[in-house]
C-alpha cells in the first residue's frame, strides 16, 4: 500500500473518531470519570445541534441495567449557563447506565446509541457491564424504539467475555442470538461447540438446563436435546420446564372443551401452579372471542381472582358491541373502574423495570381512562345522557386528550346533552391538535350550524384547524426522518414471482413487514388498503406488505387464505426464512419504512395506534414529504 495514502487513511480516521467523540463530549459529560455504584454521578447534558435545543424544561430518564433492564428512573435537570445539569446515584446491582434526555415531547438518544455510563470498581469495567450493554442492542432499546443490532451486540458481548469468560452462561441467550446473526457461515458450529462446554459447566439448574434444550431443539440436535430432557425430566418431574410443556400443549389446542379438560388437569396437578393464570385467562378469552358472555362472566368472578380492571373492560366492550345484556356489561365496566381507580392509589403490582414513575403513573390513568370510555358508551346505549357525559369527560382528561376515538365518543356526548357551544370549542382544541377523527369534521359542521343558523363560511373556518393538524404532523415527522440505504431484498408474491426492491426504483416504496397472527397488523390492514387504494392506484406510491414471522407449515397458503377471505389489494411478498425482516432490524410488528426514489428509509413506523384515518393521512404526508 502506498505509504503517503496510508498515512492520510490514518489521518481521516482519526480525525473521523475525534470528531465524533468530540460531539458526544460537547452534548453529554459526566463526573467522575470512572463511577462506581452507590456513588453519586453528575451529569451535563448541552442540547446544542440536538431536537431538544431551545427546550424550556429537559428531563434525563436513567435506565438502570445488569443481565438485563432492572429499573428506570426520571430526574429533573436545572440549568446552567447553555447546559442542563442533574445527578443520581445508581444501585448496587447496577452493572451499567443508560440515559435518554426530553423536554416532554421529544427525545434524544444520541443518535440511536442513548448515552451510555459504564461502571467500575477498583479501576476496572465492572464484570458484566458491557454484556449488559449487549442485551439492551439485542433487546430492551426496543423501548426507546430503536431497532435492535445485533452487529454491536456481538462485539459487547466478545468485549465482555474476552475480560470475564465465565459469564457466557449468563448470557446466552442473547449471545448465542448475536452468534447466529454475525457468523453466517459458522454460527451453528460455534453455537454447538458452546452447549457442549456449558452442559459440563456441572450447572444442572432447572433454567440453565431449559435454556439448554431450548437451543438444541432450536439447532436441530436431536441428540443433545434428548439427553437434556432426560435429564430435566429425572430431576425436576414437577418443575417449571415440564409445567411449560404442558401449558405449550394447552395453546396449541383449539376446541373449548377439550382446553377447559386440559385447565382442570393442570390445576389438579399443580394447585400453585406457576402457570395457572396463563391457563385460566386464555380460556377466558376464548369465552369472550366466541360470544359466551355469560359464562366469560362466570369464568371472570369465579376463577379470576385475580383479575385486572382490563378483563372486565374487555369483556364490558364485548357485551356492549354485541348489544348483550347491556345493564349487566355495565355493572362489569363500573367493577373495572373500581379497580383502576385503585390501582392507581394503590398498585398492586411492582413498578415495570422500563418505565418511570411518572410514566407508570400515565399508563394506570390511561387505563382507566380506557375503561371509563367503555363505561360511558353503555350508558349512552342504555339512554343515561348525564352519566354518559361524566363517565366520558373524565375518560378524555385521564387519557390526556389524546386519544381521538374516546375525544370523538366525548364531543358526541355533549352534543347529546345539547352543549353545542362547549362542543364546537373541544372539536376545535382536538382537531388542531390532530387528536380526531374522521367523523369530527362532519360533528364539528354541525355544531357549526347549531350555533351560527347556516353552514355559510364553514369551509374557511374549517380550513383553519385542518391546517393547523397538518402543520403539526410535519414538524413531527421531520423531527423523524431519516436518511439510510434500504437494504436491498428479492422474494417469491403469492402468485410465485419473484420481486425485488430494485424493481420499483424511481419510486416511492412502503414496505409493510406483518403476520396473520399480529392483531395490530390486522387492525391496521382496513387503513392499509384505504392508502393502497389512495396513494398507489394514483401512482404515488408502491405498497409491498412482506409477510414474516409466521410459524406454520404452508406459509405461502396462510398468507393467501388470509388476503383472499379479506378481499385486501395486497401486494403480498413472503420473507419465509425470515431474512428480509432482519435486514431491516425490525423488533416488533407491524412496522412500515417509507423508502424514496432513490432507494433511502426516509421514515419508520412502528405499530398501529388504532385511529385508520390518521394512519392514512400520516402516510400520505410521509409521501408528500419525500417526493
Amino acid at each position: 500500500m502506498n505509504r503517503i495514502k496510508y498515512f492520510s487513511l490514518i489521518l481521516l480516521v482519526t480525525f473521523f473518531l475525534f470528531e465524533i467523540t468530540g460531539a458526544a463530549e460537547k452534548t453529554f459529560s459526566y463526573k467522575p470519570e470512572n463511577p462506581g455504584v452507590k456513588s453519586e454521578i453528575a451529569i451535563t447534558y448541552n442540547p446544542d445541534g440536538t431536537v431538544l435545543n431551545g427546550s424550556e424544561a429537559v428531563s434525563m430518564f436513567v435506565y438502570e441495567y445488569g443481565k438485563n433492564l432492572y429499573n428506570a428512573e426520571e430526574f429533573p435537570m436545572k440549568k446552567s449557563g447553555g447546559s442542563w445539569v442533574g445527578s443520581f446515584t445508581p444501585s448496587d446491582s447496577t452493572l451499567g447506565i443508560s440515559i435518554i434526555f426530553s423536554n416532554g415531547t421529544d427525545k434524544d438518544i444520541n443518535q440511536k446509541q442513548t448515552y451510555v455510563i459504564h461502571l467500575y470498581k477498583d479501576g476496572k469495567p465492572i464484570p458484566g457491564t458491557y454484556a449488559g450493554l449487549g442485551v439492551g442492542y439485542a433487546s430492551w432499546f426496543g423501548i426507546f424504539e430503536i431497532d435492535n443490532d445485533q452487529e454491536k451486540a456481538y462485539e459487547l458481548f466478545k468485549q465482555e467475555f474476552a475480560l470475564n469468560p465465565s459469564l457466557k452462561k449468563d448470557y446466552i441467550n442473547f449471545y448465542f442470538s448475536s452468534v447466529l446473526s454475525n457468523e453466517k457461515e459458522k454460527g451453528r458450529d460455534i453455537v454447538l461447540s458452546d452447549l457442549a462446554s456449558l452442559e459440563n459447566s456441572g450447572d444442572t439448574s432447572e433454567d440453565f438446563l431449559s435454556i439448554l434444550i431450548s437451543w438444541s431443539d432450536r439447532l436441530k440436535d436431536a441428540e443433545g436435546s434428548t439427553k437434556l430432557k432426560a435429564i430435566i425430566n429425572e430431576k425436576y418431574p414437577n418443575g417449571s420446564y415440564t409445567q411449560l410443556q404442558k401449558y405449550l400443549g394447552f395453546r396449541g389446542v383449539k376446541e373449548l372443551d377439550q382446553k377447559i379438560k386440559l385447565a382442570d388437569e393442570y390445576s389438579a396437578s399443580y394447585p400453585n401452579g406457576k402457570y395457572l393464570s396463563n391457563f385460566n385467562y386464555d380460556i377466558f378469552r376464548v369465552l369472550n372471542q366466541n360470544g359466551k358472555f355469560v359464562e366469560a362472566k362466570e369464568f371472570l368472578e369465579k376463577k379470576l381472582t385475580d383479575a385486572k380492571a382490563n378483563s372486565y373492560n374487555t369483556l364490558a366492550w364485548s357485551m356492549y358491541e354485541k348489544d348483550f345484556d347491556l345493564e349487566s356489561a355495565a355493572v362489569l365496566a363500573k367493577k373495572g373502574i373500581e379497580l383502576a381507580r385503585n390501582e392507581i392509589k394503590n398498585p398492586a403490582q411492582p413498578k415495570p423495570n422500563y418505565m418511570a414513575t411518572k410514566e407508570w403513573e400515565d399508563v394506570r390513568r390511561g387505563s382507566l381512562g380506557m375503561i371509563l370510555d367503555t363505561y360511558g358508551m353503555i350508558l349512552k346505549k342504555l339512554g343515561k345522557n348525564s352519566e354518559t357525559l361524566s363517565a366520558l369527560q373524565e375518560a378524555v382528561e385521564m387519557s390526556k386528550y389524546e386519544d381521538p376515538e374516546m375525544n370523538q365518543n366525548y364531543v358526541a356526548a355533549l352534543m347529546d346533552t345539547g352543549d353545542y357551544k362547549k362542543a364546537q370549542t373541544e372539536l376545535e382544541k382536538f382537531i388542531s391538535k390532530g387528536a380526531s377523527t374522521s367523523k369530527m369534521k362532519e360533528m364539528l359542521k354541525e355544531t357549526f350550524v347549531k350555533n351560527n343558523g347556516s353552514e355559510n363560511g364553514f369551509d374557511s373556518y374549517y380550513s383553519k384547524f385542518e391546517e393547523a393538524a397538518k402543520e403539526k404532523l410535519i414538524e413531527k415527522l421531520k423531527k423523524e426522518i431519516m436518511d439510510e440505504p434500504a437494504p436491498q431484498f428479492s422474494l417469491v408474491d403469492l402468485e410465485g414471482k419473484n420481486v425485488s426492491l430494485a424493481d420499483f426504483n424511481g419510486k416511492t416504496v412502503i414496505v409493510d413487514f406483518w403476520a396473520t397472527w399480529c392483531g395490530p397488523c390486522i387492525s391496521s390492514f382496513p387503513g392499509m388498503k384505504k392508502a393502497v387504494e389512495q396513494y398507489e392506484q394514483f401512482g404515488k406510491a408502491k405498497f409491498l406488505f412482506v409477510n414474516t414471522w409466521e410459524n406454520v407449515e404452508n406459509k405461502k397458503q396462510n398468507a393467501s387464505d388470509f388476503i383472499t377471505k379479506n378481499s385486501y389489494p395486497f401486494h403480498v411478498l413472503l420473507d419465509e426464512k425470515n431474512e428480509v425482516i432482519t435486514s431491516y432490524k425490525v423488533s416488533g410488528i407491524p412496522t412500515k419504512f417509507i423508502i424514496d426514489k432513490n432507494g433511502k428509509i426516509r421514515f419508520k413506523s412502528v405499530g398501529f395506534g388504532g385511529n385508520t384515518d390518521e394512519m392514512v393521512d400520516e402516510i400520505g404526508v410521509m409521501i408528500d414529504m419525500i417526493q
